[in-house]
């Protein structure tokens, strides 16, 4: 009986399931810590486990697109979960919501409502919403508010981004609620928009992945994951290196690349990830829309008379 040595032991009960059953638990979002990210949660969990103050402190995540911001939150709320209290009333430290492409307070005040699991009439005037945000709030015993996409807030129509601001303080101020908030570069612009507010925010940069041992360690256990009968050592130097450079230094692309290798593998019987399926198997980038864009600048497409 094979058992298996490169998969995590907890997963080796897959591999007498079907392929499709393979394929589906290789894509499954799993967190692989790594020390960035290590550091980031440590400083998020600090914000729960302290006693609230007056003027609450609170975290700014920086990074490029699908860099792993949107991860480490996740595992964030994972960790702190819902439980029930000997009451039997739901204690929900973390409330999170996503700011849409054209952000407005109303909408935002429905987003928080929402996310708190209580239905209301939309239609409600600011004032009265406002104050349902706050009740919603403290009725979960939040300590957190997370606001992922925050860079969103700077698309707002006119002055709209400075009275979200206002609004997003005001729930902290009166709740002494923590805000943790992540987006792309811009949002720091965003967050000067309110002088009261941006002493608050400690802000934590996630950079480009670099192709370093920190990067062959992630691979090393992301390896551990993929469900393929045989090892396929995307960690040695030359595996990990083509890796890295269809990935372009970025960690989502890598993951999302090494869910389709293993899927390939698995459809095709090889059984392991090597430079030559990846160089054979379909695959985009993410600089195709760059390729793409850059093509149509050179030649663009002709438009009938």
């Amino acid at each position: 009986m094979e058992t298996y040595p490169h998969i995590y032991p907890d997963l080796r009960s897959y591999m007498a399931g079907t392929d499709a059953e393979r394929i589906r638990e290789s894509a499954r979002d799993r967190f692989i810590p790594y020390a960035r990210a290590d550091q980031i949660l440590t400083a998020l969990q600090a914000l729960l486990d302290y006693p609230s103050t007056l003027r609450p402190e609170h975290v700014l995540i920086v990074g490029d697109s699908s860099n792993g911001k949107s991860a480490i939150l996740n595992e964030f709320r994972k960790r702190n979960a819902v439980r029930i209290d000997t009451t039997g009333a739901p204690i929900c430290p973390i409330i999170s919501i996503e700011v849409p492409p054209r952000p407005t307070e109303t909408f935002l005040y429905s987003l928080i409502i929402g996310a708190c699991g209580v239905s209301h009439n939309s239609g409600m005037r600011v004032s009265d919403k406002h104050l349902h945000v706050l009740r919603c709030l403290q009725q979960c015993s939040a300590r957190v508010l997370v606001i992922d996409e925050f860079a969103n807030i700077g698309n707002a129509k006119g002055n709209e981004a400075t009275i979200l601001l206002d609004a997003i303080r005001s729930i902290s101020n009166q709740l002494r609620l923590s805000i943790v908030s992540a987006g792309v570069r811009s949002s720091i612009n965003v967050v000067n928009y309110n002088s009261h507010m941006v002493t608050r925010f400690v802000p934590y940069h996630l950079p480009p992945w670099e192709y370093d041992d920190d990067y062959r360690t992630f691979l090393l256990t992301y390896e551990q994951l993929l469900l393929l009968r045989e090892p396929s050592g995307i960690s040695d130097d030359d595996l990990s290196a083509t890796i890295y450079r269809m990935c372009d230094k970025n960690i989502g692309s890598t993951v999302r690349l090494l869910m389709k290798a293993a899927a390939h593998a698995i459809t095709t019987g090889t059984e392991r990830i090597t430079i030559e399926l990846l160089k054979t198997m379909p695959y985009v980038g993410p600089r195709a829309v760059d390729t793409l864009t850059r093509h149509f600048r050179e030649s663009p497409p002709e438009v009938p008379a």
